[in-house]
């Protein structure tokens, strides 16, 4: 898995780039394939913004957040990001399968 993280408009942060690196671990957990994740971080003068891309497993989903503080922003886009992969997953067993797998 890569994780690569951009910051625009403002400083590098250590400890936001180590937040979003451990966070990302979440993703792969429910990726089969080798994956690239993605984090931009940018700032105006009130916000701060996250947007997430993930690629790989036949899937590209993105996410973006604004927030008052980029460790909030990341907890939301990681939240949004794990929705749309579930979602992803499904489609896959549907897809593969012809009919969708009924938990008891």
């Amino acid at each position: 898995m890569q994780v690569k993280v951009t910051f625009r408009n403002t400083d590098p942060n250590d400890d936001v780039k180590n937040r979003a690196e451990e966070k990302a671990d979440k993703i792969k957990k429910l990726m089969q394939s080798p994956i690239q994740v993605s984090f931009v971080f940018s700032k105006d003068k009130l916000n701060h913004f996250s947007e997430l891309t993930v690629t790989g497993d036949g899937a590209h989903l993105s996410s973006s957040v604004k927030s008052t503080d980029y460790f909030s922003a990341i907890d939301e886009s990681i939240d949004k990001m794990m929705t749309q992969l579930r979602k992803h997953k499904d489609k896959m067993k549907i897809k593969k399968g012809g009919k969708k797998v009924t938990e008891v």
